[in-house]
């Protein structure tokens, strides 16, 4: 009986033992996980960041363009009454 005692004993402690590695793997990975989901939303708030500068330089770009076109219609109509010989 005693042996059998022994038996079950040890069986435990190495499923107990077992239970433990696993414990451990599964922190280990939800530790590793977290991290990478840390970095992941760095890498997204770096993002979102380029996309408002890069609206900010098509905003600039807009305006720009308006300026621009409004130069060339005034330049145009003053051009205008010049005739060409």
């Amino acid at each position: 009986m005693t042996e059998r005692t022994s038996d079950a004993v040890h069986t435990t402690d190495q499923r107990i033992e077992a239970v433990h590695r696993s414990m451990g793997d599964i922190v280990r990975k939800t530790e590793r996980g977290m991290i990478e989901s840390h970095q992941v939303m760095g890498l997204t708030r770096q993002v979102e960041a380029s996309i408002g500068g890069n609206a900010h330089l098509v905003d600039q770009l807009s305006s720009a363009s308006a300026a621009l076109r409004s130069q060339g219609e005034t330049l145009r109509k003053s051009v205008q009454m010049f005739v060409l010989a």
